[in-house]
């Protein structure tokens, strides 16, 4: 069986092209140097050199076993380099899961500066639900999360979590509203207003909402559920409600919305970053080093 050490036998060989140098540099015998080309030719089938009285030469096969033999030991090394370079949360894949407020706020910045120390990590995203997003945290098929923590939940139970920025409420509405224009506005101002929210299963925003709107006697005639954030504001600009939610989604400037703030200000979401206790990752433990870096007090 050809061995690493018969390649870097024959290169010293190949490059001297003459034995007593070659054993030299490998600080081997040359009697034991011969004999192990010698077995390496035989292993192959092929005479690698020309063996004359006083020099010896590469034959058409052995200039081609010196071409690959490079490229394969420069492989190996590559290999080793990129192994270390992993060890170290320099190389690898980074599969990050987000909610859409993630994306709108923090995230960005923290790839970004993630990536300044680390050209060479494959970065994976993808949308996730929360329930969704967590179980998959569970199962190892990502290595972080970003998403808005729900008050007094127990989901993250088992569940590193490190807070990495607040997100304050606002009211959507369109621009033709009658409160549009507005700095800040009371719930109870709103009436019966058709009220549009992210869905139940979707994100924690429907609880927090529908108990922030009981406890401030805004009672809407409806509720509609939407599953994305372009639907939500969508329906907004049509006139069909109004929305409740992160006021960071006012950074789409979605055409025919405008954003007011709530007084008196109710309690901001928290930006969580997520990722699994048992798992160590160089790649993962870099990733929050860096969002930790980047987070700002106040609203992302």
């Amino acid at each position: 069986m050809i061995e690493l050490r018969h390649l870097r036998y024959f290169i010293a060989v190949a490059e001297h092209l003459n034995f007593s140098r070659a054993a030299e540099s490998l600080g081997t015998a040359q009697p034991s140097l011969s004999q192990q080309i010698r077995q390496l030719e035989d292993d192959l089938g092929v005479e690698l050199f020309a063996r004359g009285k006083r020099q010896i030469a590469l034959t058409p096969a052995g200039d081609e076993f010196l071409r690959e033999s490079r490229a394969l030991l420069a492989q190996l090394d590559t290999a080793v380099t990129y192994a270390r370079e992993a060890e170290r949360g320099l190389r690898g894949e980074l599969r990050i899961a987000y909610t859409p407020a993630a994306m709108l706020s923090r995230l960005p910045a923290a790839i970004r500066a993630y990536r300044i120390g680390r050209p060479d990590v494959r970065i994976k995203l993808a949308a996730m639900a929360p329930p969704a997003l967590l179980d998959a945290l569970r199962r190892r098929e990502i290595d972080a999360g970003v998403l808005l923590q729900k008050r007094d939940s127990n989901r993250l139970d088992g569940v590193d979590t490190r807070c990495i920025g607040t997100l304050p409420f606002g009211v959507a509405l369109p621009e033709s509203h009658r409160l549009a224009g507005r700095r800040s506005i009371k719930l109870e101002e709103l009436g019966t207003e058709t009220l549009i929210v992210y869905g139940r299963q979707l994100s924690d925003i429907y609880d927090e909402v529908a108990d922030m709107c009981r406890s401030r006697s805004y009672t809407p005639a409806r509720v509609e559920e939407a599953d994305r954030i372009e639907a939500i504001l969508g329906l907004v600009a049509a006139g069909e409600g109004i929305s409740i939610g992160p006021r960071v989604y006012d950074t789409l400037r979605f055409p025919g919305v405008t954003f007011t703030a709530i007084t008196p200000a109710p309690k901001p979401f928290s930006l969580v970053l997520v990722r699994n206790a048992e798992v160590h990752s160089a790649l993962a433990a870099a990733f929050v080093m860096t969002c930790e870096r980047t987070q700002t007090s106040g609203a992302a």
